[in-house]
């Protein structure tokens, strides 16, 4: 059963290239992927998408997209995709609202902003993952901005990342796997109680 958010709980926005997806997972060879849907879904990295969820679950967070893949995806379908790699624990609230001069002019940080005021959001409640580096002209955003990286060695939202995030919403920090996340074969998380007591 899903977790009710309410007006006044923590968000987390979600950038999606640099940080769920990365150069790396865009440049692997797809030709087994015959639709754009499978290719999509196949891009994601399920190790960087379920720290997400560990985040989120962590936090009692949920996940507002503000990802330039806004633009070319509904909202349903973006809910789709994400929550094939997060479990019903996890709400998506939606996405930002997209600004005149679309997704990919300088208004990230802004279209964040927008969505805060709409709902109700300190900066406080807030942590935002993105690779843009717009958000970080945003004063009130900045100190709320962990900024990913789209290649590299430390590509995408890593253990450091998630780390940085938890200490951001007043939390400690536990121990998380850096180098292997706990999904089987299948892709199923374990459960997030058997981290905390194995931390």
């Amino acid at each position: 059963m899903k977790r009710v958010v309410h007006i006044g709980s923590r968000v987390v926005y979600l950038g999606i290239d640099g940080v769920i997806t990365t150069e790396r997972s865009y440049a692997a060879d797809r030709r087994s992927y015959p639709t754009e849907a499978e290719r999509e879904q196949w891009r994601i990295n399920s190790e960087m998408l379920w720290r997400v969820g560990l985040l989120c679950r962590a936090a009692n967070a949920a996940v507002v997209v503000s990802s330039a893949w806004r633009a070319r995806r509904t909202e349903e379908q973006l809910r789709q995709l994400l929550q094939a790699g997060l479990d019903d624990e996890v709400l998506i609230l939606g996405t930002t609202p997209i600004l005149p001069g679309g997704p990919w002019s300088f208004h990230r940080g802004e279209e964040i902003e927008a969505d805060m005021r709409a709902r109700g959001l300190t900066p406080e409640q807030v942590v935002v993952l993105d690779d843009d580096e717009t958000v970080g002209l945003m004063s009130e955003l900045r100190p709320r901005w962990i900024q990913t990286q789209w290649k590299g060695e430390s590509a995408g939202f890593t253990s450091q990342h998630l780390q940085h995030a938890l200490r951001l919403f007043g939390m400690d920090a536990f121990a998380v796997p850096t180098s292997s996340h706990p999904f089987d074969t299948d892709g199923n998380a374990c459960e997030l109680a058997r981290l905390r007591r194995d931390s």
